[in-house]
């Protein structure tokens, strides 16, 4: 091969390789190659734009084909307690490596997002507790609508989950956890689970709502059949002493329609569901919410 030839055959190598680098690393970025820690989504269903925060294991890693499974907190205890848990559960071997995704509202005040969370949580209108919420925190009347629990629902899985699935290296694995109302959101998508979550946080949940609907049919569906038909579920049901729920000016505790509802789960003895409880007693000047998050991650994905 004369000089030239040579130079020419090098010079084409040289162009298909770096052409071939190029579009490998176009291609990891566009399909699972995004570690941004925040993104916001605008959801066409609820009309809500959502932020959504990102935690992700240290093994996490652009340079390798592994997926993960994905926790969504939403009316979180914090994410920031979630890190906190999975950074020390993760580096203890505890648990499995997992995405965790916050789900709050962008560019809202507190006030606004209330009303969002109320309206996106609710399965249900409850109009004396929309009223009793109302004198409460001195909102005008009309203030608070509810009933959006099916749409959020239907936002989750056709416009949040499936952007979160493209751009992060996730799998089919999914979990969601919630508390109060949210707590409540997360007892309704076990209730009416068809596979699609199999990991479930239902901490503090007002089981109080609407006369007890959600914890109704709850307990109906579990006498209903000795089996149900989804995937291997997990799931971690918590209260919390003394009394948190406010309901007007009265405070009530949510213990007792919390073990109702879990007794009557656990008394069904699904052979394809794991259940964890737990009783949170909240110790003087200290936040309940890391002890939570580690009983959360550790109820949902301890290492077997």
């Amino acid at each position: 091969m004369n000089t030239l030839k040579y130079l020419n055959y090098i010079l084409t190598v040289l162009v298909v390789l770096t052409f071939s680098q190029s579009s490998y690393c176009q291609a990891l970025q566009v399909s699972k190659g995004v570690t941004a820690n925040t993104h916001t989504i605008s959801s066409k269903i609820t009309g809500h734009d959502y932020l959504l925060e990102l935690s992700f294991p240290e093994s996490y890693s652009l340079n390798d084909t592994v997926s993960y499974p994905v926790l969504y907190v939403i009316n979180s205890l914090g994410l920031f307690d979630f890190k906190e848990s999975q950074k020390k559960l993760g580096s203890e071997g505890e648990v499995e490596d997992v995405i965790i995704v916050g789900i709050g509202f962008e560019n809202t005040t507190s006030y606004d997002s209330f009303v969002k969370r109320y309206h996106d949580f609710t399965p249900s209108v409850d109009t004396l507790d929309m009223r009793r919420m109302e004198s409460f925190y001195k909102f005008p009347k009309g203030t608070l609508k509810a009933g959006g629990a099916d749409k959020f629902l239907e936002s989750l899985k056709s416009e949040i989950i499936p952007f979160v699935d493209k751009h992060h290296k996730t799998n089919s694995d999914r979990g969601i956890s919630g508390e109060s109302l949210g707590g409540l959101f997360a007892a309704y998508c076990l209730i009416n689970s068809d596979g699609y979550f199999t990991r479930f946080g239902i901490n503090f949940p007002r089981l109080e709502w609407n006369n007890d609907e959600v914890l109704n049919k709850g307990i109906s569906k579990f006498k209903a059949s000795d089996y149900w038909d989804i995937p291997a579920t997990k799931v971690f049901v918590s209260s919390h002493e003394p009394l948190i729920s406010v309901v007007g000016k009265e405070r009530i505790s949510n213990v007792p329609k919390t073990l109702k509802f879990s007794a009557s789960l656990e008394d069904s003895n699904y052979e394809n569901i794991t259940l964890t409880q737990q009783i949170f007693v909240k110790k003087p000047n200290r936040s309940i919410s890391s002890d939570s998050a580690n009983k959360i991650l550790s109820a949902l994905y301890r290492k077997e």
